[in-house]
Order: structure tokens, then C-alpha cells, then sequence
């Protein structure tokens, strides 16, 4: 009498299984998403505030190392039909006898000077500026490393538009050239830890 012995030769996933695997992934990519995408967004605006904290430590070594006025422009460029910031190194323009160069309204006029920033210019992309002094903004050190110029004074704040993402921001003191990171609280900047 011969036996006869059935085999299970079923190799593979069964439709419904795969459906049931494509399902869960989607729902766990969907909860993951926003976090993902807040801290994304979260490094993108602590980036900006340590390029610009690390540009203006840099303008005040330069000058102080040259004993020179040194500084850093704040501006907006069009890039990709986008305002953009963007960091540039100046300095002072002065004239045959050394002395101070003013526009109109007794603001010294910015010279373009890579010298200021040896590392180069920086470009915040995807970072909106706001309740900043007007634009451009000067931020000039003397030869001490001084912010000696009120107009060099000031807050700047960083963001991202129509995003959740908490807003920072940098402090600049007249007087000893301090310049502190912080927080956004209100309308006014904490100087606290970065997180």
C-alpha cells in the first residue's frame, strides 16, 4: 500500500498579509512625518543662528587681529525669486585723511571687504528674518573688538514662514561687542541655551 504524503510548498506572502505590512508602514509614516519634518525645521533655524553667531565672532577677531574696524552686512538677495539673507564682511569707508565717510542721515558707509569674514559670505536658505533693524544692517567692531555704534545694536530674529517651528534669535550689545543667542519670548529675545 503506498502512502501518500502532501507537501505544503507555499512560499511567499499571501495578498492579504502584504495589504496588512502596507498599511501599517503607511500609518507609522504618517505619525512620523510632522515630527520629522519639526525637527528638520528646528535644525534649519539653529543652523542660521550659529552661521550668523560664528560670522560675527569671526568680523570681531578680524578686527581686533588688524585693529581695524571690521563688521558684518545683513542683507536681503533675490535668490531663486526668493528674498534671501545673506552675510557679507565690510568695513568702514573712510577717506584720504582717515576720517569717517557718512551717507545723509551720519550712518557710515559700508565697504564690501572679504578680509572681514576670511571664511566668506553666508547664505541663510529657507530662513526668514524678522523684527530685525531695517535692512541692510550694519554690525561693525573697532579695533577692541567694541560695538561702539548704536546703530550696530540690536535683535534679530530667525524663522521659518508659515511653520510651527519656534523662533530664535541673536542679541547684539552695544558697548563690550557681546551678542547672545536665545529664544523668542514674546517680543523679546531670551538669551538662553539653544535647544
Amino acid at each position: 500500500m503506498s502512502v501518500f504524503i502532501a507537501r505544503n510548498n507555499s512560499k511567499g506572502f499571501t495578498l492579504l498579509e502584504m495589504m496588512i505590512v502596507l498599511m501599517l508602514v503607511g500609518i507609522m509614516a504618517a505619525i512620523a512625518t510632522p515630527s520629522f519634518l519639526a525637527m528638520n525645521n528646528n535644525s534649519k533655524v539653529n543652523d542660521a543662528v550659529t552661521k550668523v553667531s560664528g560670522a560675527l565672532q569671526e568680523a570681531q577677531k578680524e578686527a581686533m587681529r588688524k585693529s581695524q574696524t571690521c563688521g558684518v552686512q545683513v542683507s536681503l538677495v533675490t535668490i531663486n525669486n526668493k528674498a534671501t539673507p545673506v552675510l557679507t564682511g565690510v568695513f568702514e569707508k573712510k577717506d584720504a585723511n582717515g576720517n569717517l565717510i557718512k551717507d545723509a542721515n551720519g550712518n557710515s558707509i559700508p565697504v564690501q571687504a572679504d578680509s572681514c569674514l576670511t571664511t566668506g559670505q553666508r547664505v541663510l536658505t529657507d530662513i526668514s528674518i524678522t523684527n530685525s533693524p531695517t535692512l541692510p544692517w550694519n554690525i561693525y567692531f573697532d579695533y577692541k573688538g567694541r560695538i561702539n555704534n548704536a546703530s550696530s545694536a540690536g535683535t534679530i530674529y530667525f524663522s521659518i514662514l508659515n511653520t510651527p517651528t519656534p523662533e530664535k534669535c541673536i542679541t547684539i550689545s552695544q558697548g563690550i561687542g557681546l551678542f547672545r543667542p536665545g529664544k523668542k519670548s514674546g517680543n523679546s529675545c531670551t538669551t538662553t541655551q539653544l535647544n
